[in-house]
């Protein structure tokens, strides 16, 4: 036995490694030649005893049995208590190799037995192709990923009722229109010209135009819904099958690759196959015990061994038997079913590919519900939107009409009024618009104000450069024109007034840039006050008490002055007052005992400066907001009058109860009023 040297080195092997003094015996086993100096070099190089002893058994243990005996003679003259416990070892292993001829016999027979059960287990993986039975982590992680998902159902019934929410709300806001276009044209066919209140034509069409367009998004969303679910019908099989936690898996694998009766041999042959790799583990087990260094023939515990593997290899026999037997009547019923084979490997991949598509599927199901969950809340929004439209112009509509049943106000004096086309008309006690003929002038951007004798009208422009300084009064009693002397500066955008017997014209443009110039016409002499600190257009102009009053004006086109200046006669100086408390563009201004009103405007202000106190103080503005564009007021009676601009309505404003209301009597043109006035004289 070569090897048995071995054995006694490893069986000793902690022993030696602890106290072996190596420094002893290496001289001698160079001298010997069984060990180079360089191999005791390599030993000695480590730096612990137990490094070096366990260099040095390594490197004895490669040097064959002559080196061992020399070894085993130094250690009886050196190490004695190691030569006795590694001569016991020799004698322990001769012992056992007497008895090991039997062991080694049935280890064989055993063996053998495993080799041809191998066989049978090779044969028939290789026969149903299924070497490898585990499920790939792919499928595995993909039906992990099956399960987390909320059931499909439910989120396509939320898209259904998404969808059909919008529907809803779609047909309920194309209803309200429609009845809204039907009042408002009823109301315009009872009143006609009287009818003043703005067409919904323009927003109709707009709403008309956002239902189109959501209309569209729904029937893509739709469109996009129903191709989801086209898809997931080709998948629903497979997928629920995946998402079932009962479901199992191999079984549908199997039931697919062998159909009819080959399953039922399939499971019986996988049967078969678990007991026999059970008997495999016990033959593992058995021939552990047959190789215990201890065991010999003469041990009790041997003959339990031989029969547990005689056993054993009846049992095994047995099964590969009835192996072969099913192998036959699987063959038979394959043969016979004339279906196209179908693989593993292939099922899987498809099954895979299945659930890809349905997580892409469901991705899109998430991004569709989520539009559709948007498109709803926004269709919904957009029909409360109309809801309050049609509200409000509901509101409007029962106003006008209670205005429109009340009488026109009887006017003591004339009203005059002019557009920005310099078309003039007068409205007299025959309670009808008469044009003003033989308007000696064609100029826009003019300004005109109230005189004794009718209305004066100064300055305007031809084009957009040529400003003029012609000043020309329309005397109501005789209806006829006449010229006055012409402003020292020509201008137009300015704003004019006339107060004790004095035309006052005040900013404006000359030619291309604006001007703080203000000039006085008294018994047909010009002559200049001082100027304003700033240059303005068209500013609010009013003499409450006879006291003079410029307030606000543009200072840029996009700068509006909040500043306000009293002229001073005394010292013939512009003092400032306190400004304007809001920004208020072209609106209207009046004044009547002692209070500035300017109302109206792009911003829909309404406010009040008390010229006594020097203070301003905001009033109620009006309920309905109305873009007039440039706007005229006056009083008549104890209300103010306010008109122009770029609608034909005619409001007042109640001052004790501060409540709005809208004349019967409209403009006489649709197009923009450049002034209105109410001529203090008789008409007669």
């Amino acid at each position: 036995m070569d090897d048995m040297y071995k054995q006694i080195l490893r069986q000793n092997h902690v022993i030696l490694i602890e106290d072996l003094e190596i420094s002893k015996i290496t001289d001698h086993l160079i001298a010997k030649e069984h060990f180079s100096c360089e191999e005791v070099a390599q030993v000695n190089v480590k730096e612990t005893r137990t490094d070096k002893n366990r260099r040095f058994l390594e490197t004895l243990i490669r040097k064959g049995p002559n080196a061992f005996d020399e070894f085993m003679i130094l250690l009886k003259h050196t190490h004695l208590h190691l030569y006795e416990k590694m001569e016991s070892t020799r004698s322990s292993i001769e012992q056992s190799s007497a008895s090991s001829t039997v062991v080694d016999l049935v280890s064989a027979r055993l063996q053998d037995a495993t080799r041809l059960s191998n066989n049978f287990v090779d044969t028939t993986k290789n026969l149903l192709g299924e070497s490898d039975k585990t499920i790939p982590e792919s499928l595995e992680e993909n039906t992990s990923k099956l399960r987390q998902f909320e059931d499909y159902n439910c989120t396509t019934k939320g898209v259904k009722n998404h969808l059909q929410q919008s529907d809803v709300a779609l047909n309920e806001t194309k209803e309200l229109l429609a009845e809204e276009q039907r009042e408002d044209a009823a109301s315009r066919a009872e009143y006609g010209d009287q009818w003043t209140m703005k067409s919904s034509e323009q927003i109709a069409q707009s709403i008309n135009d956002a239902i189109t367009e959501h209309r569209t998004g729904i029937h893509q969303l739709r469109t996009e819904f129903r191709d989801i679910e086209d898809k997931y019908k080709k998948l629903h099989r497979s997928i629920e099958r995946l998402r079932d936690l009962n479901y199992d898996i191999e079984r549908f694998l199997d039931a697919s690759i062998h159909p009819g009766q080959c399953l039922d041999h399939i499971q019986e042959l996988r049967s078969l196959m678990i007991r026999l790799n059970q008997i495999e583990e016990d033959r593992t087990e058995i021939l552990n015990e047959l190789s215990h260094e201890t065991l010999d023939q003469a041990d009790p515990l041997f003959d339990e061994l031989k029969h547990r593997s005689d056993e054993s290899i009846s049992n095994g026999r047995a099964i590969c038997d009835r192996i072969q037997v099913v192998n036959k009547y699987y063959m038979k019923a394959k043969k016979e079913n004339q279906q196209a084979p179908t693989t593993r490997e292939d099922l899987i991949s498809s099954l895979n590919e299945n659930v890809t598509s349905f997580l892409d599927l469901r991705q899109r199901l998430a991004e569709t519900s989520k539009s559709c969950s948007e498109k709803a809340r926004l269709t919904m929004e957009f029909n409360a939107f109309v809801k309050g439209y049609v509200y409000t112009r509901n509101a409007e509509r029962e106003e006008h009409i209670k205005d429109l049943n009340i009488a026109a106000p009887v006017l003591h004096q004339p009203l005059v009024v002019g557009d920005t086309k310099s078309n003039m008309w007068i409205y007299g006690s025959d309670n009808q618009w008469t044009a003003i003929e033989s308007n000696p002038f064609k100029l826009k951007w003019y300004s005109a104000c109230v005189s004794p004798d009718g209305f004066i009208v100064s300055g305007g422009v031809i084009g957009s450069r040529n400003t003029k300084a012609t000043c020309f009064e329309f005397v109501v009693r005789d209806r006829k024109w006449k010229t006055l002397p012409p402003m020292k500066t020509s201008r137009r955008s300015h704003s004019s007034v006339h107060n004790q017997d004095t035309l006052l014209v005040i900013g404006g443009v000359h030619k291309q840039s604006r001007i703080s110039s203000v000039e006085c016409l008294r018994s047909s002499q010009w002559s200049p006050l001082p100027d304003l600190a700033v240059a303005v257009t068209v500013p609010y102009v009013v003499t409450p008490l006879n006291r003079l009053f410029v307030m606000g004006g543009w200072e840029s086109n996009d700068d509006f002055s909040l500043r306000v200046f009293e002229f001073d006669y005394s010292s013939s100086q512009w003092q400032p007052r306190v400004s304007m408390p809001d920004k208020c563009t072209w609106g209207a201004s009046v004044s009547h005992m002692g209070r500035v009103f300017i109302l109206r405007g792009e911003q829909n202000h309404c406010m009040s400066y008390d010229v006594r106190g020097n203070s301003w103080v905001n009033l109620r503005r009006p309920p309905v907001s109305m873009h007039r564009g440039v706007s005229n007021a006056f009083m008549h009676d104890e209300t103010i009058v306010v008109c122009g601009g770029s609608t034909s309505v005619i409001e007042e404003y109640r001052l004790q109860s501060e409540d709005w209301s809208t004349w019967s009597l409209i403009m006489p043109t649709q197009d923009r009023i450049q002034f209105a006035l109410k001529v203090d004289v008789d008409s007669t």
